[in-house]
């Protein structure tokens, strides 16, 4: 099996990441070649975590809608130089994955961690290795 990334690397290193991606995906013990570069999935746990990353791009978009507003409860967000640098004229910041419009733009630096803890959330089965939500994160 494929060696997880480190979260640091999940960010600083995207290309490394989608290399271990591949790799996973291309393993004997999680697909089936179709004959081509085709390949069947047929690893139970892969699918499961797979089936979880649909939530983690809902939930990314979603922590970008909101991060502005409640970080703004105690600071200055439009003030910060990494939101500054990220305004444009037209004032439309759409969610990475599903496009919605949000009111500021926020870096995804600021966003990763708060994703990465969202493991906290989930659960490993002991049995049979798939990975499900022990908490519901909505």
């Amino acid at each position: 099996m494929v060696e997880a990334p480190s979260m640091v690397s999940i960010y600083s290193g995207k290309e490394k990441c989608l290399e271990r991606y591949l790799q996973l995906m291309r393993s004997d013990e999680v697909t089936i070649s179709m004959g081509s570069a085709r390949r069947e999935l047929k690893n139970t746990p892969v699918e499961s975590a797979l089936e979880i990353t649909t939530d983690l791009s809902l939930l990314f978009d979603r922590i970008y809608q909101l991060f502005p507003k409640y970080y703004n409860l105690e600071g200055s967000y439009g003030k910060i130089g990494a939101i500054k640098s990220l305004k444009n004229k037209k004032g439309e910041y759409p969610t990475p994955f599903c496009g919605v419009n949000a009111d500021d733009p926020v870096p995804d630096g600021y966003i990763y961690p708060l994703i990465c803890s969202l493991r906290a959330l989930m659960d490993v089965n002991p049995e049979n290795g798939t990975v499900s939500w022990g908490v519901d994160p909505w």
